[in-house]
């Protein structure tokens, strides 16, 4: 696959990021003969973050995510019809699904999560026939920007000669590379700490300012904020990143990949 094209683009521009993004993924899907590919980040379970939410709340948060990837649009109507619309409708799955969200599992490198010759023919296997996808893995790579972040990719096959261990010795070397790249130029739209919304945009803009040492009326004056506005956000930030001063708020938002 070629390199990323340099250029007057911001890197950080949401939209112009996902189109590269997801250009590099259909790229992937079509030299290796895949069906589709999915790609997004996840926080892992020692993040120095708030965990005191229940499940079911981490569970809307995951709903109002922005910053997941797909190679094709019927990857997308997939993602939105078999995991969003059954968050909605389908009780035993949410419940199922809440769980796994919130233990934040990074552990398990590659595993099969479908396949249509091991399930017996219900709805399950019926919406799956409808996209045309046959078997479904999930493959885990550590974050090399940060220990607490993990991307996956979810790839979708016809193949059934395609196995766990043919992902990790074929498919993987390749996905480093490309999670590297990613990560690399696309630092701000990646981070997940954001498309949780564990960290606003204004209150990360409030961050940004206490990084370069202003103060609080400073703050207010640049932002346009009155200094309780200010006072609001660097609690919110406190709060979320479990943070006992702005020393140490600064300090977890830098291993988060949060400032720049």
């Amino acid at each position: 696959m070629g390199d990323f094209i340099m250029s007057s683009i911001d890197f950080d521009c949401k939209s112009a990021g996902r189109t590269i993004v997801e250009k590099r993924l259909k790229a992937f899907a079509l030299e290796n003969s895949l069906e589709d590919i999915f790609y997004s980040y996840d926080i892992n379970i020692d993040a120095p973050i708030s965990h005191a939410e229940e499940p079911r709340d981490l569970c809307k948060r995951f709903k109002k995510r922005k910053q997941v990837f797909f190679s094709s649009e019927k990857g997308r109507n997939y993602f939105k019809v078999m995991i969003l619309d059954r968050l909605n409708t389908d009780s035993e799955f949410k419940s199922k699904f809440e769980k796994k969200l919130y233990k934040k599992d990074g552990a398990n490198e590659c595993k099969c999560v479908y396949d249509k010759r091991r399930h017996k023919k219900n709805l399950l296997t019926k919406k799956h026939d409808n996209f045309g996808y046959e078997k479904k893995f999930e493959l885990i790579i550590a974050c090399s920007e940060s220990k607490y972040f993990f991307a996956r990719f979810i790839i979708m096959t016809n193949d059934h000669n395609i196995d766990e261990s043919y992902i990790v010795k074929k498919l993987k070397p390749s996905l480093l590379k490309l999670n590297k790249e990613i990560i690399n130029y696309f630092k701000t739209l990646m981070n997940p700490i954001c498309d949780y919304q564990h960290v606003k945009q204004n209150s990360l803009r409030v961050l940004e300012c206490l990084a370069k040492g202003m103060n609080r009326d400073e703050i207010a004056d640049e932002l346009y904020l009155t200094v309780r506005g200010v006072d609001y956000h660097i609690e919110l930030l406190k709060s979320s990143l479990v943070a006992n001063n702005i020393a140490n708020l600064i300090y977890k938002a830098c291993a988060l990949n949060l400032l720049k």
